[in-house]
Order: C-alpha cells, then sequence, then structure tokens
C-alpha cells in the first residue's frame, strides 16, 4: 500500500495527473483506449501458447505470456472475424485481407459484445459442428482447407500446415 502512496505522490510531485477509474471506463466505452483479455490461448498447431489479447482503437495485439512471440493486426488488416463456441470457452477467429487466419481460444461468453463493439466489419457467431460425422465437404478456402458437415463447419487447417 505505501507503494501505491508513493507513487501517487510522485506523480503529483511532477504534475502528472492521474486518471480516475471513471475516467478510464468511459475511455474504453467509448471505443478509445485499451481494452485487456488474459489467458488468451493462440490457437496452433502443436502447443497453444497463452498470453494476453488487447483490443485498441487501431487494431488488436496478442503478446505470449512470459515474453516472446508478438502478434499485432491493424484495423486495416482485419476482413472478417468469427466467434464460435468450442466447448466451455470461445474462440476468435480473424481473417486477414491476405488470405491467412488466426484464431484465438479462451474468450467467455460476455466477451463478445467488448469485441462486436471495436471490430468495423463487426464479428459474426459461426455455430461449428460437433456431432462427430466422419463425411461432408472439403473445400479449399483462401489459405484454408474446411471440412463441413450439413453446412456447419468442422474444422480447417492451414494450407501450410498440411
Amino acid at each position: 500500500l505505501s507503494s501505491w502512496r508513493r507513487r501517487g505522490a510522485a506523480r503529483a510531485a511532477s504534475g502528472e495527473r492521474s486518471r480516475s477509474a471513471i475516467e478510464m471506463a468511459a475511455e474504453v466505452a467509448g471505443g478509445g483506449g485499451v481494452h485487456q483479455f488474459g489467458s488468451i490461448c493462440l490457437a496452433s498447431t502443436g502447443s497453444a501458447p497463452q498470453g494476453t489479447f488487447k483490443l485498441e482503437t487501431k487494431g488488436f495485439i496478442w503478446r505470449k505470456q512470459g515474453g516472446g512471440k508478438t502478434i499485432e493486426v491493424s484495423s486495416s488488416e482485419i476482413r472478417d472475424a468469427f466467434w464460435s463456441r468450442s466447448g466451455r470457452e470461445f474462440i476468435l477467429t480473424v481473417k486477414k485481407n491476405d488470405g491467412s487466419q488466426i484464431s484465438f481460444v479462451g474468450f467467455r461468453e460476455r466477451d463478445l459484445e467488448e469485441l462486436r463493439s471495436r471490430f468495423d466489419s463487426g464479428v459474426r457467431v459461426l455455430e461449428l459442428s460437433a456431432d462427430g460425422r466422419n463425411w461432408g465437404d472439403l473445400e479449399i478456402v483462401d489459405k484454408q482447407l474446411v471440412f463441413e458437415s450439413e453446412g456447419k463447419k468442422c474444422f480447417e487447417v492451414a494450407m501450410k500446415d498440411i
């Protein structure tokens, strides 16, 4: 507690104005500022590293926990965003203008509205097929191999991983 007081006193002495929680909340609610989601995994082949997903006015940044890999995508690079349920967690899949896509796992259901308010293209809900069927249609969409059964996506694999 005393370290917080020392920081506050140092800020006051330097003339720096600290923002109240209400001001910061208003900035986030107004579309400005940063909104952060913790414990979000980068969905990739192999192990899924955990990190922090930050929404900013200019796009988003995902940083691996403990340092290392960082993914930064500007708003102008985003073509589409999709929201899917996977068990108890939710997945945000971002399709970029170059045809590539990035998926993030670990969101909560209540996070959808904040994400929708920040993506210019909106976030569309995509229902995944989870009934265990092993027949369907296989198609290449952008840079992804997509398997669908009865009009619902079952899974997709990046062509570079095949």
